[in-house]
C-alpha cells in the first residue's frame, strides 16, 4: 500500500489483497527448479535461491512445487452382467467425468493410439485477464479417440501446475467378441 485510503467504505470486503513479487520460505526447494500457479496463471519456471524466487510480476495468491507429471490409467472396466469382459474387443463410446475446480485435463486411451488428446472443453478462457479464469466444476461428456482394443484403459492427467480434481469417471462401452 503505497498511499493512505479516502475511505474504506467503497472497498468491499474480499475485492482487495496485498500482493508481492517476491515469494520465500522455499528453503526445501533450494536449488531446484519449481512450477508456479500464481492469482490464476502459469507463471514461467523459476529455480529456487537463497531459500526463495523472485515472480516477473506481483501476485496475491501464489502455489509452488516441483514438477512432476500426474496422469492416472483407470482400470480395466468389467460388466459381471455379461459375464467377464476381460480380453474381449472393446471400446470406450464415451466418457463422463464428474471435475472439481480444475483449469487443463489430458485424457486418452492406451491400446488405441498412445497419445493424449488436450479436452478442448477445459482449456484456460483468457477472453478476460481481470482476474482469475473460471475453473470447471461439474460434469462433461467427451467422445474418446475411435477404436477397438483388448486393453482399452483410459487415462487422464495433465503436465502442469494448474488445479485438478476427478471426482468420478463413468465409461459407456461397446463389446465385440
Amino acid at each position: 500500500i503505497t498511499s493512505t485510503f479516502p475511505d474504506t467504505n467503497p472497498i468491499p470486503a474480499g475485492d482487495w489483497s496485498i500482493a508481492t513479487d517476491n515469494l520465500t520460505g522455499l528453503n526445501h526447494l533450494e536449488g531446484e527448479t519449481v512450477w508456479i500457479w500464481a492469482d490464476g496463471a502459469v507463471q514461467p519456471e523459476k529455480v529456487v535461491a537463497s531459500g526463495g524466487i523472485t515472480l516477473n510480476s506481483f501476485v496475491s495468491f501464489a502455489s509452488v512445487g516441483l514438477p512432476y507429471d500426474n496422469y492416472m490409467i483407470l482400470l480395466p472396466v468389467e460388466a459381471p452382467q455379461f459375464g467377464t469382459i476381460q480380453g474381449r474387443i472393446r471400446n470406450i463410446s464415451r466418457i463422463h467425468l464428474y471435475l472439481t475446480s480444475t483449469m487443463l485435463l489430458n485424457y486418452g486411451a492406451l491400446g488405441i493410439d498412445g497419445q493424449l488428446d488436450l479436452i478442448p472443453t477445459l482449456q484456460m478462457d483468457v477472453s478476460t485477464f481481470d482476474g482469475m479464469p473460471p475453473l470447471k466444476n461439474g460434469i462433461i461428456t467427451l467422445d474418446p479417440p475411435s477404436g477397438y482394443s483388448q486393453d482399452c484403459n483410459l487415462v487422464l492427467g495433465q503436465s502442469s501446475p494448474t488445479p485438478l480434481t476427478v471426482n468420478y469417471v463413468v465409461q459407456e462401452l461397446i463389446i465385440n467378441g
